[in-house]
């Protein structure tokens, strides 16, 4: 257990996850005329912790061999875990998840456990880079896509719980995509260090910042869009265009990627309780 302790403070601090995942389970619950309630709360609180606990060590297992030169301090390189524990987690959190769509779909409806089904079929099959590693590894935007378009699904898993005939209209999907963007923008603007180890393959190494850019600024319309679709414009829009503004402090000094960094990351903390904010914002009048 001290093992699992020390990893959770090294590579899943509890704190920030549980803000994350504590947001996407409310403002879920509670966006566009939602009501909070504790069993649905509470499951998905759960559900969604089993998710992003799984990628996480998922993750880690498939960059052993990379953090071993780029990051040799990590828990599986510096041997806190050894690979196989690792493996075996993984399959025992893989049929918890499956466990849990099942016991999902009898508590709730069908929808709700199909979506979170549907969720653990897909990072099983991420897990295995979909079996086409050795082309996916190439293309980092193809990569990040693929690997972060579930978002878009774990958004409306809490949805699903309580309103499941709504997570397929347009203003729900728009709200899941707009998530997604968020996180997106953060997965590359924490990859913006032009002296990162070149084994760890990121956007900027492979498609220099010019094109990160464009594909940043794209990310962030998706945000903007979604918040307009969503009612939420007059909060996400400011940070949005900080991440923007963040970006072009970069564009003009590589030096300070870290400002970008630590935008894009409160961006997703926004992003993620902004329909909770919304929700107690209506309640107070």
């Amino acid at each position: 257990m001290d093992r699992w302790l020390i990893y959770c403070e090294e590579r899943f601090p509890l704190l920030n996850y549980l803000a994350i995942i504590a947001g996407l389970s409310f403002s879920g619950l509670v966006i566009r005329h939602g009501a909070p309630s504790f069993a649905p709360f509470l499951f998905s609180m759960i559900g969604l912790f089993l998710i992003f606990f799984l990628y996480r060590i998922m993750d880690d297992t498939k960059d052993y061999e990379v953090d071993i030169l780029a990051h040799p301090d990590r828990p599986l390189p510096k041997v806190l875990f050894a690979v196989d524990e690792f493996k075996v987690a993984i399959n025992l959190l893989q049929i918890a998840m499956f466990v849990f769509a099942m016991i999902t779909w009898m508590l709730f409806s069908k929808i709700a456990g199909m979506t979170y089904l549907i969720i653990a079929v897909y990072l099983w099959h991420m897990y295995r880079e979909f079996y086409i590693d050795h082309w996916i590894s190439k293309k980092p935007i193809t990569y990040g896509l693929t690997h972060l378009i579930i978002i878009v699904l774990i958004t409306l898993f809490p949805v699903s719980l309580t309103r499941p005939e709504l997570i397929l209209t347009f203003s729900f999907l728009s709200y899941g995509f707009m998530i997604f963007a968020a996180f997106f923008t953060y997965d590359i603007c924490r990859k913006l260090d032009e002296h990162a180890h070149p084994t760890l393959k990121t956007y900027l190494q492979y498609h220099g910042f010019n094109k990160i850019f464009i594909l940043c600024v794209f990310t962030l319309i998706i945000s903007a869009v979604g918040a307009k679709v969503t009612s939420m414009q007059i909060l996400l829009w400011p940070i949005e265009l900080v991440v923007l503004l963040s970006l072009c402090i970069v564009y003009f000094d590589r030096t300070k990627w870290g400002i970008a960094q630590g935008a894009a990351t409160a961006s997703v903390f926004i992003h993620v309780w902004a329909g909770t904010f919304f929700y107690i914002k209506s309640m107070l009048g």
